[in-house]
């Protein structure tokens, strides 16, 4: 079963850190080093795809990663649109989520 969505172009960016992790290999010992986690942000209406590789998932990651996302693709959309980040969400409750007020920008009115 496939669901369709139409996005305006612009409107809104999906991001989120990939459920599988990349390989950091020592190019001296050969071994891996650790496993990077991969943060990917998708503009719906294109398709347009940034990914980077970072060394953990936490508040920091996400918002450097949406930082380089933004700069990246040259534009800010009109929304972003997580899937319930663990460095973002501190409870997953779908009338009213617990958010990190930690982060810059949160909760601040645009």
């Amino acid at each position: 079963m496939v669901m369709h969505f139409e996005h305006r172009g612009g409107e809104k960016l999906f991001c989120d850190f990939a459920g599988d992790t990349v390989p950091i290999w020592d190019d001296h010992t050969g071994e891996v080093n650790f496993a990077a986690q991969l943060f990917v942000a998708v503009m719906g209406a294109s398709s347009y795809t940034f990914a980077k590789a970072f060394a953990n998932q936490k508040a920091e990651s996400w918002t450097a990663g949406g930082t380089a996302a933004f700069e990246y693709m040259g534009a800010v959309p009109m929304c972003v649109v997580p899937d319930n980040p663990k460095a973002v969400v501190t409870q997953a409750i779908q009338v009213r989520p617990g958010i990190q007020r930690e982060l810059p920008g949160v909760g601040q009115a645009l």
